[in-house]
């Protein structure tokens, strides 16, 4: 069933309603050996891991009425103008690999309060290749021997020169670790904790390369089509791939490869604490930091190109300037590629070009049984930093593909402040009274969990093509006039925050002066390449209290055991606000309609929308 879709009004059906088939398999062999002599204790060791992926699934056509004709998506719906358009046949991807590892370790207890631990680990991880010969990658000017009727530039596993296994073997991948713990007086109850390692990420199967003739999909902006005739003056989707001689390369092309000198991703960890014991209680405050290197990111290098001043303006300047236009003819022929999808779903390079970051400060507080009553307590202080926090793509989702470090921001799952309590109350024993009374009363547990922490950040978009790229997620410069963004106040009414979070007229649009809800034009400047910085804003916080009352039930039976239980989440029925509506429109229908900064939803636990509102649930469990 195609999927259908309103500018953010609704969407029936889903991208996975298509047949879809997906496996994982692992073969492992290990061997780990521990030796203590004196006051060493050496442990060393191997692994071989052998790890298979195979996924098989139709594809859904995805066609997205957003408002471009009317200025309202939900009269674009009902007149079955396409504003974006996805196609696709079936695919059949399958790919392996093989790694081996081998480590060895000493916790050495160099004095009495003094331990320290050493460690080194190698990893070799094979490139991920497909058994069936279906590897694919992208070379400029290549000619294929393969298929001989492929495009210039295709080059499959097999050609020469192209190995099983695409991307390099890299043999440099040593972790080092090295820790220690200290006992700062010699007494049990203060302690010094430290420790660096170098840790490695394995990559996805992703970096096998997927691509025509094997699988097709293609995506339209702006179509000539209707609901009725989606693909109107484009070609028709091709037959699903069966043999070699009857391999068809439709058009427009697309390709997702991995870079040859791809690396694997590795990460330096790195951790300080001071705990020290209290009576019953411990206190632990600790720094935690990791920096992530060589992280997999999926860039397009197939932007559209516009250009007024350049070698392209002067070879075409109707092509690349006056003439460009956000409709697919003039997406397609501006192509750095020519044949070549555009917007991120053309030529989608996969390269080790990507980094993050994080620093956090914690304090944690942990009562063990004092009085019938467990607590534990943590805070954490802390800023992560990335180019991209959703990455396992084949879809390349930056604005600006010539420079990926200008997505560089706070991470989408970033939170400044995260408060986590928990506790869990025994009732006492009452050992005087009837049997009634004391059945009654006695065993029972009352728990409960408070969490609370600051808002996820978000950056906002344009709904137009400022760059005229075709490139996705572009965001906003800023006003004119404006030389930072200018927040709202921060006391306002909740319905007020809920209608306008942030200050859209900050932002640029391409607003004339009377589509404008802030009065004034707001033109973007000619020669647009990039917005503000990514993930600039912060959306609403997050608090959310669950309580639990259990009662054991003694019975005469040694292998059963009997529980009720009643649980209930956001026991205050506190609405958590997701983050708002990002996308800012030109169009003073749609600005009235899907107003820019507007919040039209809640959000639960783990950033799920639509599961805040309070829950309550009763059990009765068996243990046999």
């Amino acid at each position: 069933m195609p999927r259908f879709s309103a500018n953010a009004r609704f969407t029936i059906g889903s991208g996975n309603s298509a047949w879809n088939y997906t496996a994982n398999a692992s073969t492992e062999f290990s061997n780990n050996t521990s030796l203590t002599h004196g006051n060493h204790n050496l442990q060393f060791g191997a692994q071989y891991l052998f790890l298979q992926y195979v996924t098989r699934n139709d594809y859904a056509p995805g066609l997205t009425a957003s408002s471009v004709f009317t200025t309202l998506g939900m009269a674009d719906f009902a007149m079955g103008m396409i504003g974006s358009l996805a196609v696709g046949n079936s695919r059949d991807f399958g790919a392996n690999s093989n790694s081996f590892y081998v480590y060895v370790q000493d916790d050495w207890r160099a004095t009495p309060r003094l331990t320290v631990n050493l460690g080194l680990r190698y990893e070799l991880p094979r490139p991920w290749y497909q058994p069936n010969g279906r590897g694919v990658t992208f070379i400029r000017g290549y000619q294929s021997n393969r298929f001989l009727n492929s495009p210039e530039g295709f080059a499959f596993q097999g050609d020469p020169g192209i190995p099983n296994a695409i991307i390099k073997n890299t043999y440099n991948d040593f972790g080092p670790r090295i820790g220690f713990a200290y006992d700062l007086f010699g007494n049990g109850r203060t302690a010094i904790r430290g420790g660096f390692g170098i840790f490695f990420d394995a990559l996805n199967a992703n970096t096998s390369g997927s691509g025509a003739p094997y699988t097709y999909r293609a995506q339209y902006t702006n179509p000539n089509g209707s609901f009725s005739q989606p693909l109107l003056g484009n070609p028709s989707v091709p037959a699903n791939y069966t043999t070699p001689d009857k391999a068809k390369f439709g058009q427009p092309l697309s390709i997702s490869f991995a870079d040859p000198d791809v690396t694997p991703a590795y990460t330096e960890a790195i951790n300080l604490s001071l705990q020290q014991k209290i009576k019953s209680a411990t206190v632990e405050m600790l720094y935690v930091g990791k920096l992530s290197r060589h992280l997999l990111a999926a860039y397009d290098l197939n932007p559209s190109i516009y250009d007024c001043s350049g070698l392209y303006f002067q070879a075409d300047p109707v092509k690349y300037c006056t003439g460009a236009s956000t409709s697919s003819d003039s997406y397609s022929a501006r192509s750095r590629y020519p044949g070549f999808n555009y917007g991120g779903q053309g030529l989608v390079n996969l390269n080790s070009i990507a980094s993050s970051s994080y620093n956090g400060f914690e304090v944690i507080y942990i009562q063990r049984a004092r009085n019938f009553l467990n607590t534990t307590m943590s805070y954490t202080y802390s800023k992560s930093l990335d180019t991209g926090s959703n990455n396992t793509s084949n879809y390349a989702s930056t604005p600006n593909p010539d420079n990926i470090n200008l997505d560089y921001g706070p991470s989408d799952f970033n939170s400044t402040h995260i408060l986590n309590m928990g506790w869990t109350l025994q009732s006492p024993k009452m050992k005087r009274g009837n049997a009634f009374t004391k059945m009654l009363l006695n065993d029972w547990q009352f728990g409960g969990i408070f969490n609370a922490r600051t808002g996820h950040p978000f950056s906002p978009t344009l709904t137009i093509d400022a760059s005229l790229t075709g490139e996705p997620n572009q965001r906003p410069p800023l006003a004119p006039g404006y030389t930072h963004y200018v927040p709202l106040p921060s006391n306002r009414h909740r319905v007020d925050k809920v209608n306008e979070w942030f200050n859209v007229c900050s932002f640029a649009s391409n607003a004339s002066s009377t589509a404008n809800t802030c009065g004034v034009a707001s033109p973007i400047p000619a020669g647009y390449k990039n917005g503000v910085s990514r993930n600039s804003l912060v959306g609403p916080a997050f608090i959310e209290s669950d309580f639990s009352l259990r009662r054991a039930l003694r019975v005469n039976h040694e292998k059963w055991q009997l529980q009720l239980r009643a649980d209930a989440f956001n026991i205050w029925n506190t609405p958590n606000l997701a983050n708002p509506l990002t996308a800012i429109s030109p169009s003073a229908s749609t600005a009235n309609s899907l107003p820019a900064g507007k919040i039209l939803a809640t959000v639960g636990k783990g950033g799920s929308v639509g599961t805040n509102g309070r829950r309550v649930q009763l059990a009765f469990i068996i243990r046999y």
